[in-house]
């Protein structure tokens, strides 16, 4: 995406990754402690699970704002956002993955971490090299 959409964008992907860096590591003992938010106490983990629901209360409010501005998404555009949202499980199911333990074989046959993530990078070009070609042709 361009323009200033593209840099929100861009702020907001630096910023995840600072939060994922920083808190991906967190233990039990420290999802127990005591913060307060909204003048009342809660635990840390409270305040990671209304993290992660808090961006979802927003996309509400983006789509409305869309269909207010007569700006429905596209076919197209609702697969992508589905695909972004599986990148987004994807990147989940990395954390606390060192270096180490990416080209580590965790049973015999079965592909490393490494060459999954090597292989959905090959496919992700694929699949857009094809698909570009094929618009090509037609336009």
């Amino acid at each position: 995406m361009d323009g200033e959409l593209g840099l929100l964008l861009a702020d907001l992907q630096t910023r995840r990754a600072e939060v994922l860096r920083r808190l991906g590591g967190l233990s039990e003992e420290q999802l127990e402690r005591k913060v307060e938010w909204a003048g009342v106490e809660r635990t840390v983990r409270f305040l990671l699970h209304r993290f992660a629901d808090h961006e979802k209360e927003h996309i509400i409010q983006i789509r409305k704002a869309r269909q207010n501005l007569g700006l429905p998404q596209s076919e197209a555009q609702m697969i992508l956002s589905k695909a972004e949202e599986t990148r987004g499980e994807l990147i989940g199911a990395l954390l606390g993955v060192s270096d180490e333990h990416l080209s580590k074989v965790t049973k015999e046959g079965e592909w490393t971490i490494r060459e999954v993530l090597q292989h959905l990078c090959d496919t992700e070009k694929s699949f857009l090299d094809k698909i570009e070609r094929a618009c090509a042709k037609i336009d």
